[in-house]
């Protein structure tokens, strides 16, 4: 998963690092791989995603 985020058209990594998921936004930070977009509420993850998309014409990606 992680070298499909490096690939060719993602427009970004945006997630809430909490709980279980904490450890998968910890190892995209520590490669290097995108900036990770924090946000405290679920709705805004996919809001922001979707917007990327649309702006950058290319998938956002959702950490949860």
């Amino acid at each position: 998963m992680l070298r499909a985020l490096k690939g060719p058209g993602t427009t970004g990594t945006f997630g809430a690092p909490v709980d279980f998921g904490l450890p998968l936004v910890q190892s995209i930070e520590k490669a290097g791989i995108q900036t990770l977009q924090a946000f405290s509420q679920e709705p805004a993850l996919g809001i922001a995603a979707e917007a990327a998309a649309r702006v950058g014409n290319a998938p956002g990606f959702c950490v949860d």
